[in-house]
């Protein structure tokens, strides 16, 4: 078997692979453009009541990280740099 006939049919089955993807693909259905309906204006203000602070004049900092591949400084300068935004 020559080096020839080994090149030819990969560029076969590649070929056939990527006719098969290509029919696959098309095959799929379209998806459906569908309109949002609008949020009614009650629901709009409840939920930003809900938002506002409630009896704190200070916002309450907590920085939530994962302890692996951390230092004491990821958590201390992001602390630092919030409570000197908030004043």
């Amino acid at each position: 078997m020559s080096v020839r006939y080994v090149i030819l049919g990969g560029l076969s089955l590649l070929a056939l692979l990527l006719g098969g993807f290509g029919v696959w693909i098309f095959s799929l259905p379209m998806p459906l453009a569908a309109e949002a309906q609008p949020v009614p204006q009650a629901e709009t203000d409840a939920m930003l009541a809900s938002l506002r602070p409630r009896g704190r004049e200070r916002p309450v900092i907590a920085v939530v990280g994962i302890n692996g591949a951390t230092e004491t400084n990821d958590y201390l300068m992001s602390t630092g740099i919030l409570r000197r935004r908030r004043r």
